[in-house]
């Protein structure tokens, strides 16, 4: 009793605005006050010992009208003289919990009433280790959240208060008294329940490998007792991998529960949990499609690069992708979870197949845009050049139409470079983008492949065969320049020095620079600065090896 006097009801007091229903008006006896009256009793007697507390019950919130709840009215509670107050806070909030109404029958709130007094029994008495007795949402996470009983689901009030504060208690009780039951959860979240729940599932996984976010007892903050409680995924981790004969591609089905490749159930309200490893350097690229159905999917994913671990929200993503040769997407490990917002268990159940996707190259640009530049001296005359160049990728050979099955191409689509020659002769001019463009391979972007090295990216512009450059010459005459930048390919820019082979990976497309300076003989020199933009797939047999 001095608990509930000097702990419980005043902290209880504080969070929820209120304090019991009083008992003045309560015909049968009572205590000398109208404030919530506690029984102490060896064998959980009561009502004149003609009645006792169920055998291993330690205490019970009994309304004074006998009904299992009864909101608004009065009630008192019955405790074992052995009680703790662990128990004895449990049983007072559902007191607090009686002096809200609520919009419906009372018994369809019950099983979050006891979801909410469960965490109010740990606010109280943290110490006292009894969040251990109710880790089912942890052991079988498939299930609906308050299913068989709402003890479980005090996970939801307890990470709901770590994220938002502990005042989100109160809009539990509020809006039961507004809206139906498992729906008012959402309505009293700021974020609601599609807001909240990805993160909540993610610190619910509570198992090493330990990514530093888990909101339980794995982060050294929440309770230590939980250490070890594990949420249970339907499915071993999964190693991802090429298959051995080193093909391109290769689509996995990865059913969530059941039979592989079949159809796969998330409850309403419930979650499940999915760990893929991929070990393979081969896969470049990676891309899952949760494939969830019905319901109200909510997808959220902890991610580990050589950087470490961190959240990821997938929601509302049909495809997510990772290019595995970029810093940030270099993915090792993945643990997904499966979730769903739905609130009516009967018919909000969200079906489907995750499908995994192994690629052995990533995609490509859409354009590529920048600046260009170089120059060709050591005669009489000096030819310089430089201007600003956009390529388009190409799906399929110009000159006949038929796709490209393992190449990558781009060709010039824009832009003009300006060209100036000094010294013995001297002219100017620019070149537009259809004088750059030759079908037969100069003006555009190759992947080249080395033996044994890997691709390589070959960049290049030249004149348009037919066009001129003319300069004006001492003593007379002109000089066409477009043959010595034309003759061979890419000779106004190319990225290939043929004294060894280039180093820049395919890659590279998404943002390259460079430059070649080439002596002796003629000096020739050559600078590019490249950015990317968009996204193209892959051609379904380019390696990238």
């Amino acid at each position: 009793v001095a608990l509930y006097r000097t702990r419980i009801g005043p902290r209880f007091t504080r969070l929820l605005g209120r304090s019991p229903v009083a008992d003045r008006s309560v015909a049968c006896p009572h205590g000398a006050d109208g404030r919530l009256d506690v029984y102490l009793s060896p064998r959980g007697a009561y009502a004149g010992g003609r009645k006792r507390l169920p055998a291993g019950t330690a205490a019970a919130y009994i309304p004074y009208s006998g009904k299992p709840c009864d909101p608004r009215k009065p009630g008192f509670i019955v405790a074992r003289t052995a009680v703790d107050g662990w128990i004895l806070a449990h049983e007072a909030y559902h007191a607090y919990q009686a002096a809200f109404p609520r919009l419906r029958a009372c018994i369809f709130y019950s099983e979050w009433d006891e979801a909410t007094a469960t965490w109010a029994g740990d606010d109280a008495f943290p110490s006292i280790h009894r969040l251990r007795d109710h880790v089912g949402a942890l052991r079988d996470p498939r299930l609906f959240i308050t299913a068989p009983d709402g003890y479980r689901a005090w996970v939801v009030p307890y990470l709901a208060a770590r994220r938002y504060g502990r005042q989100v208690l109160r809009r539990l009780e509020q809006t039961a008294g507004t809206t139906r039951e498992n729906d008012h959860v959402g309505a009293a979240l700021p974020q609601g329940l599609r807001g909240f729940w990805p993160a909540f599932s993610l610190a619910l996984w509570n198992q090493a490998p330990l990514p530093g976010v888990s909101l339980l007892g794995m982060d050294g903050k929440g309770p230590r007792e939980l250490v070890g409680i594990a949420t249970a995924p339907s499915r071993p981790a999964r190693t991802l991998a090429l298959p051995a004969d080193d093909v391109f591609q290769d689509v996995v089905p990865d059913a969530l529960e059941g039979v592989p490749g079949g159809p796969s159930t998330v409850n309403a309200l419930g979650r499940d949990y999915r760990r893929y490893v991929l070990a393979d350097p081969r896969v470049r690229r990676l891309r899952i499609r949760p494939g969830l159905v019905g319901g109200t999917p909510v997808v959220a994913a902890l991610v580990r690069t050589p950087a470490g671990w961190r959240s990821e929200d997938w929601t509302g993503r049909a495809t997510v992708s990772f290019c595995r040769d970029l810093p940030g997407e270099d993915v090792r490990e993945l643990i997904v979870a499966f979730g769903n917002v739905a609130t009516d268990a009967a018919t909000g159940v969200a079906e489907g197949v995750p499908e995994l996707e192994l690629t052995a190259a990533c995609s490509f640009p859409a354009t590529i845009a920048g600046t260009v530049g170089g120059s060709i001296s050591g005669g009489s005359s000096t030819i310089t050049w430089s201007g600003s160049l956009t390529y388009a990728h190409q799906d399929a050979d110009p000159t006949t139409g038929f796709p490209y099955l393992d190449e990558v191409h781009y060709r010039i689509t824009g832009g003009s470079i300006g060209w100036q020659v000094t010294g013995a002769c001297a002219g100017s001019g620019t070149l537009g983008a259809a004088e750059l463009v030759d079908p037969f391979g100069d003006g555009q972007i190759d992947l080249v492949e080395t033996p044994g090295k890997g691709h390589r990216y070959a960049l290049s512009a030249a004149p348009v065969a037919g066009t001129h450059m003319l300069a004006a010459c001492d003593g007379g005459g002109t000089l066409d320049v477009a043959p010595m930048v034309g003759t061979a390919e890419g000779a106004l820019l190319t990225t290939t020095d043929t004294r060894g082979p280039e180093a820049n990976r395919f890659t590279d497309l998404h943002a390259f620079a460079g430059a070649i300076d080439i002596v002796p003989g003629l000096h020739q020199t050559w600078t590019w600065d490249m950015q990317g933009a968009g996204e193209v797939p892959a051609p379904s047999g380019f390696s990238g090896q």
